[in-house]
């Protein structure tokens, strides 16, 4: 499959201003090649960025593709390369945003060199290729969504589930001006709410009884008007699409799937200072401390599974280790240190490796010996069931 560099191609332009899928999806459909390639305007590409993209789509044609995408000076355009680049992969979290993650070791084993493609779950955005015939098989873009975000995990899902692959090719690299913060507010009703919709509609359409997870984190999406899904619920069926936990399984592979159902969620609060909420402070790993409680989910979300896992965004788990007054976030694994018995409201959270009782000191949680006598130990869940749901 080569390509041809010729006169300047013809310029289509729609009568309105689009956002930036819909964009993408006018512009397909002017488009007369048999690949399809999308960059975003505040774009430079590098001297042979093509023909890497070209021949992964001549290997398979139902894979989407992606270059490395270094970041470039606002002011200078300089390129500034991350030493990561070319061992990273893309990930989500249940709040439906992109996270770039090392290369785990099973997909990594399929790499003889640095320069090999890199098999990914997820796009990072806007710059990608794929061939027309698959772009229309799946359905393009969901037309329904709003202004911009959640695209590039839609496309990623649909994909992967449907019978197609995404990766990452290390030798075509285009470099991409990042913005210095978001332009829209996360998970708010009103005129910035326009990722929640377009994340609720993924979650709808895409993430099928693990959507459950997006609600903990975003619960006002729940009261937002997401549009009429059902075209985009008619084009999964058609395309006799796999169940969300085939992407678990065996896209991720390495994720060790949430447990779908729990004895108690919402927050966490210690009885002794019901103000105050367990909170991720937007961490990921390591200790984990208090914090005015907002009622708003996110940080703020804990739900105590059936299998007695603390899990907070998800897929962290409150661990506490032998010998170790540490109480810290760590990925959920299943194992025993992530494991707490819990009876009642008000009652202790008791760690079943270690025997010690969930506490904290100075806005910090700790372990420690457990003691009826002391209220530190004692916390209570949003909500409880009597049966797991």
């Amino acid at each position: 499959m080569g390509y041809a560099s010729g006169p300047q191609s013809p310029e289509n332009r729609s009568d309105s201003d689009l956002a930036s899928y819909r964009a993408k999806n006018f512009g397909s459909r002017h488009a007369t090649g048999d690949a399809l390639v999308f960059l975003d305007s505040h774009c430079e590409c590098t001297a042979g960025w093509l023909p890497p993209l070209l021949q992964a789509l001549k290997d398979n044609p139902k894979t989407v593709v992606q270059p490395v995408i270094p970041g470039m000076d606002p002011n200078t355009l300089a390129f500034q390369y991350s030493d990561r680049s070319l061992s990273s992969q893309g990930t989500f979290q249940w709040s439906l945003l992109f996270y770039w993650r090392d290369i785990p070791p099973h997909d990594q084993a399929l790499r003889k060199s640095e320069i090999d493609r890199i098999r990914s779950p997820t796009l990072a955005g806007g710059l990608f290729g794929l061939m027309r015939e698959w772009w229309e098989y799946l359905g393009r873009y969901d037309d329904g969504m709003e202004l911009w975000g959640g695209e590039n995990l839609e496309l990623s899902f649909k994909s992967w589930l449907c019978g197609g692959s995404v990766e990452y090719i290390p030798c075509s690299h285009v470099g991409h001006i990042y913005r210095g913060k978001h332009p829209y507010k996360w998970y708010k009703p009103g005129p910035d709410r326009a990722f929640t919709v377009n994340a609720r509609r993924l979650a709808e359409v895409w993430l099928d009884e693990y959507k459950r997870f997006f609600y903990e984190i975003a619960p006002d999406a729940k009261h937002l008007d997401m549009g009429d899904i059902s075209e985009q619920l008619a084009n999964k069926k058609r395309l006799n699409c796999k169940p969300f936990e085939y992407f678990l399984t065996d896209v991720m592979k390495d994720w060790y799937p949430p447990t779908l159902r729990n004895w108690a969620e919402g927050s966490l609060r210690p009885a002794s200072d019901k103000t105050q909420c367990i909170d991720t402070m937007n961490k990921e790993e390591g200790e984990i401390g208090l914090f005015g409680c907002h009622n708003q989910g996110g940080n703020q979300a804990v739900s105590f599974s059936e299998t007695g896992e603390i899990r907070l965004h998800v897929s962290l788990c409150l661990a506490n280790n032998m010998g170790s007054s540490a109480i810290v976030m760590e990925k959920c694994k299943g194992s025993e240190n992530q494991r707490w018995r819990h009876e009642s409201s008000e009652k202790q959270l008791i760690n079943k490796l270690t025997g010690q009782c969930l506490s904290h000191e100075n806005q910090k949680l700790v372990a420690q010996l457990c003691s009826d006598s002391s209220p530190e130990q004692r916390w209570i869940f949003g909500v409880y069931f009597d049966q797991p749901q």
